[in-house]
């Protein structure tokens, strides 16, 4: 994606949580239900997880994961819109949460995301 479609999506940001009330209920299940098959036995004990949400537009998943796990995991959320970030990273502030955020785009592969951080 390009510099532009950056640029719309911030323009998009302030109107996003509109499309949100439609489907974060939906979202939020999908992702607790993964959730849970891909960490079911998982023995973490006292290591931190660390997750890292691609694409996260304003958090849906990342909140779903501080719900969950709270400050027992590190967070780590890109977008290629800063405007979404900035409204996940005022959340995140509001519940003492950190989240690291970087402006990325997200077709661009993970692994190389990891190494960024």
């Amino acid at each position: 994606m390009s510099a532009d479609a950056g640029k719309q999506w911030d323009k998009a940001a302030d109107k996003y949580s509109t499309y949100l009330t439609i489907t974060e209920d939906f979202a939020q299940k999908i992702i607790a239900d993964y959730l849970d098959q891909a960490i079911s036995g998982y023995p973490h004990g006292s290591r931190k997880l660390d997750f890292l949400d691609v694409a996260s537009g304003p958090g849906i998943a990342t909140f779903k994961l501080i719900d969950r796990f709270g400050d027992k995991a590190q967070y780590v959320a890109t977008d290629i819109a800063a405007a979404m970030l900035e409204t996940l990273q005022s959340k995140a502030q509001k519940l003492n949460i950190p989240v690291t955020t970087k402006v990325q785009d997200g077709q661009v592969r993970p692994r190389y995301l990891l190494y960024q951080y």
